[in-house]
């Protein structure tokens, strides 16, 4: 016996739109599924999800008019567009209906910064803010390069600039910064610190970005008539600046930390020999 969807109870179709619909995780284009960048540590550790292009996601909307009618507001709601490199090609977008980029509600944004690119991430970030009008929700998984020279510290200007805007601009609109590094490798060697990695700057790094996005200077830099590239570097020194003393604490302490354990682990096995050659002795002595 066939059952005809339509003719179900609406509560029970609703239920089914739910389960059909709700919390679609897509990508604007069929040929760019994966958002992940080749060789990017960072991509590896997150890119877990289950992205689909968006025709495919609306594609059951497209049944009948009933059916659009009942579910789209759901998928509406729910759904969450992934961009990576095609951000830089948002203006060429064709969704499978004209109003969805006005009502996409959620986006998340993989960026990896460079010399080559900060100039188009800047110009990347800002057009997601253009290409849907009405987002509420902005990820921005900010996958760095360890700033072990000038130039990659320089990186995060990139991205504050765009944010910086956004809290302007967009007041309504959250801003959720996910940070980590592209690689992992040894920045220095010191006889007082140990082997420093780039995992040890993660931390500190995050928040010198946090504190730019905040800085009064930073923010009147970019947001004045003429967006003062010089005085947003000398705010980024500033604020870098301000961190160092505390992550050589931090790097201190955590030195003291891995010596300490290493002299524990090292005392156990002569704790244990002593120990049985006590139990030994007292048998003879027996």
């Amino acid at each position: 016996m066939s059952i005809n969807l339509l003719e179900l109870p609406s509560e029970i179709r609703t239920q089914i739109w739910n389960i059909v619909f709700q919390s679609k995780i897509v990508v604007p284009t069929e040929t760019q599924t994966t958002i992940r960048q080749g060789g990017c540590l960072a991509c590896l550790k997150e890119d877990h999800f289950n992205r689909i292009p968006w025709s495919e996601a609306f594609r059951p909307l497209l049944t009948c008019r009933q059916v659009y009618d009942e579910a789209a507001h759901i998928l509406y709601a729910s759904v969450q567009v992934h961009l990576g490199e095609n951000i830089f090609h948002l203006n060429s977008l064709r969704p499978p209906f004209p109003s969805i980029t006005s009502k996409v509600p959620s986006a998340v944004v993989w960026v990896h910064t460079s010399e080559e690119n900060r100039v188009h991430w800047i110009e990347g970030l800002k057009s997601v803010g253009d290409a849907f009008p009405n987002l509420q929700h902005l990820t921005i998984n900010a996958h760095m390069r360890p700033p072990d020279s000038y130039e990659k510290l320089i990186d995060a200007i990139s991205l504050a600039i765009p944010i910086v805007k956004y809290s302007r601009d967009k007041r309504d609109m959250e801003v959720k910064l996910q940070f980590d590094y592209t690689y992992e490798d040894i920045m220095f060697d010191s006889p007082y610190l140990g082997e420093i990695r780039t995992t040890d700057a993660l931390e500190e790094h995050e928040l010198v970005l946090r504190d730019l996005i905040e800085d009064d200077a930073f923010i009147e830099a970019v947001l004045g008539d003429d967006e003062d590239e010089q005085a947003m570097v000398a705010a980024l020194l500033r604020t870098a600046r301000a961190h160092e003393q505390l992550w050589f604490e931090k790097l201190q302490r955590n030195r003291a930390a891995r010596q300490r354990a290493q002299e524990q682990n090292q005392s156990v096995p002569k704790s244990r020999s002593s120990s049985t050659g006590a139990t030994v002795d007292s048998a003879e002595d027996n």
